[in-house]
């Protein structure tokens, strides 16, 4: 019996004796701290397996309503909220009907014709305005592209 290693773990209102395997002897810590905190009356008798919820599917009707309350101006995270879903559900539903989505990241194309227009002469602002996007927004897109900004003055920071 040198090679086994037999060891009392205490329960909650049992003891068990539990016989280890000199390679299993790590793993001894790990069953006496679970078994410590497990209570052994709610434990079930025979294993069960755990079932996916079933998610809910919107119907057409609410993806219209949900299409139709974002363009009138709530949010993808409002929407989410009313009708109970993910904001990951509600994107999708809008992406699906061919809405396109607000605060969303300049493409690369767009980002390319940002860079062109602000090199020409405009501000971040008028930039913004051309292609729908915060000023803060199209700043941050040309420091990404690697482009020397001007001040409010027009003078090269």
């Amino acid at each position: 019996m040198s090679d086994n290693l037999t060891a009392l773990v205490e329960g909650s209102s049992k003891s068990i004796l539990v016989g280890l395997f000199s390679s299993h002897a790590n793993e001894l810590g790990k069953v006496h701290r679970h078994l410590s905190n497990v209570s052994t009356g709610n434990l079930p008798l025979t294993p069960q397996s755990s079932k996916r919820k079933s998610q809910p599917r919107l119907s057409d009707q609410k993806a219209s309503q949900i299409v139709a309350a974002y363009e009138a101006g709530k949010t993808v995270n409002e929407l989410a909220t009313f009708y109970s879903c993910h904001r990951v559900t509600v994107s999708a539903v809008l992406h699906r009907k061919g809405v396109a989505l607000r605060f969303t990241s300049p493409t690369p194309e767009q980002i390319h014709e940002m860079v062109h227009f602000y090199q020409s002469g405009l501000s971040l602002a008028k930039v913004g305005e051309r292609f729908g996007f915060n000023p803060s927004t199209v700043l941050t897109q040309l420091r990404k592209a690697g482009v020397v900004t001007r001040d409010a003055h027009g003078r090269v920071r």
